[in-house]
């Protein structure tokens, strides 16, 4: 029964009492595609002759999930679902036309395009042969007006292209350029969601490689134009975009290891990197595991920030700046630019800020100072003290900077460095946090105040911090420690101003 292959037990029982009150339930879509592909789904989606809301909130409550109205003007709720496997996302929309028919057709892709009546379990309802396509490795609009009817199915060509190894005929790809532009037409929080769908498969570098070759990575990377304006810049062996993919596609080979059993890199600086992240791997499986976002996991935020990472050398090079300026200052420019273009994604403040710190900390061997253990630690603190938990995946990034910088150039002296750089930047997250990234506090403001008989101001902070820093060092120990340590730099203060 195709139904059962499909669909948890749970998720059947609660859609086949939906029938009386929907009229006519079908499961559409994905979930079929990826029946048909052998694969796992944890996406379902159905339409319904009516009461489509009501349905999805009365599932959500009987389930003990979550609901919301996904889009009221074409009558769509959407529940989220917590199983004992995996975490399950269910829609239930309004039939789009008369019929089934007519909504298959208005749909996407044929692949998008097959149904299931619940009612009849065994027999699939596929009138644009979607199948037949999947089979023939086709990626075919369900009608010739299909991207520019909904322009933002350009990106998601591209997600399909990529995930499953179809392509696509010259007519479709045609139509594809066509509609590209017209993507500044779509909200933010659409072109988003599609990206964030692109970011979740794999080979990031091929899709956005599709971007270029079809009109699309102007109208979803605002300003990234001016990375090819620019030409090699030492010690990078590629130009700026060229440099720019590389470091997302060292970034997603890391991530990936993270996943898999064992290391499979045939570089040996690569092998070298995920070796290094292994001995991390639980920590840092745990720590992607719970994203800012529900909807959005890290990496996505990741690939945003080494998009962008590099902006900052294009637009100091148009402006003839030299190149150790350039070196220095570039983070800090590229991290301002992200934030005055961040709007465009339509992220959560939170996450726009991780993506900055991101972006404005890359420069890690320039924050990590290694020339004693004491030094090492004060750099841990201030580094994380800037970076917060996006310093985590900086340990990832760095890597991949390094690789894509210098590529069959890299010498084994650089890349023990970087490895070293991202191991201290990982052991003090995840086995020294509480002594180096967040010492407990020894003494709060109003009891420096008091011991000291200083009022509100700067000073008082300054005193604090270098108590923490102190902590971090293991000179200071206790509260009494401290308050020494608090007399000895009033003390030390008041010489030099006097």
């Amino acid at each position: 029964m195709i139904r059962q292959a499909i669909l948890p037990a749970e998720l059947e029982s609660a859609v086949l009492a939906s029938v009386e009150n929907c009229g006519e339930v079908y499961l559409v879509g994905g979930a079929i595609r990826d029946f048909l592909l052998h694969s796992e789904c944890s996406d379902f989606d159905f339409v319904v002759k009516k009461n489509a809301i009501s349905e999805a909130k009365r599932i959500a409550d009987r389930l003990h999930g979550s609901f919301y109205v996904l889009d009221a003007e074409r009558q769509t709720g959407r529940v989220l679902l917590e199983t004992r496997h995996k975490p399950l996302l269910i829609d239930f929309a309004t039939l789009a036309g008369d019929s089934l028919q007519a909504d298959l057709k208005a749909r996407d892709f044929t692949i998008n395009a097959i149904a299931l009546d619940v009612m009849h379990p065994d027999q699939l309802i596929d009138p644009l042969g979607g199948a037949q396509d999947l089979k023939e490795g086709v990626l075919r609009p369900c009608g010739i007006e299909s991207f520019k009817n909904d322009p933002v199915r350009v990106v998601r060509a591209v997600r399909f292209m990529q995930a499953l190894g179809l392509k696509l005929d010259e007519a479709a790809q045609a139509a594809l350029i066509e509609a590209a532009p017209r993507l500044r037409e779509i909200s933010a929080e659409r072109k988003r969601d599609e990206l964030f769908h692109v970011f979740e498969n794999k080979n990031v570098k091929g899709s956005c490689i599709l971007f270029q070759q079809f009109g699309i990575w102007e109208q979803v990377f605002p300003s990234l134009d001016l990375l090819g304006s620019v030409g090699l810049i030492p010690p990078h062996v590629h130009d700026l975009t060229g440099h720019t993919l590389q470091v997302l596609n060292y970034c997603e080979i890391f991530l990936s290891a993270l996943k898999e059993k064992s290391t499979k890199a045939d570089s040996q600086f690569l092998r070298s990197g995920c070796e290094l992240l292994a001995g991390f791997k639980d920590a840092l499986n745990n720590f992607l595991a719970h994203p800012i976002h529900a909807q959005r996991g890290y990496a996505g935020l990741l690939y945003l920030a080494v998009l962008y990472h590099d902006i900052g050398k294009a637009m100091l090079v148009q402006k003839g700046v030299d190149h150790e300026t350039i070196t220095m200052t570039h983070p800090e420019i590229s991290a301002d630019h992200f934030k005055i273009i961040r709007d465009h994604w339509a992220l959560s403040n939170e996450e726009s800020v991780f993506i900055e710190r991101l972006i404005r900390n890359h420069s890690v061997q320039y924050a990590i100072n290694e020339s004693s253990e004491a030094n090492t630690r004060i750099s841990l603190y201030r580094f994380f003290k800037c970076s917060q938990s996006a310093g985590v995946l900086l340990a990832v990034f760095h890597l991949a900077d390094v690789l894509a910088a210098y590529e069959n150039t890299l010498s084994e002296q650089r890349w023990n460095s970087a490895l070293k750089t991202s191991e201290f930047i990982l052991d003090g997250w995840f086995n020294h946090y509480d002594s180096i990234i967040e010492p407990t506090r020894l003494i709060d403001g109003e009891e420096i105040m008091a011991e000291l008989a200083l009022q509100p101001g700067k000073i008082v902070g300054d005193i604090l911090e270098r108590i923490r820093e102190a902590q971090v060092c293991e000179q200071v120990r206790t509260k009494d420690d401290a308050i020494r340590f608090a007399r000895a730099q009033l003390a030390n203060r008041s010489g030099k101003e006097g």
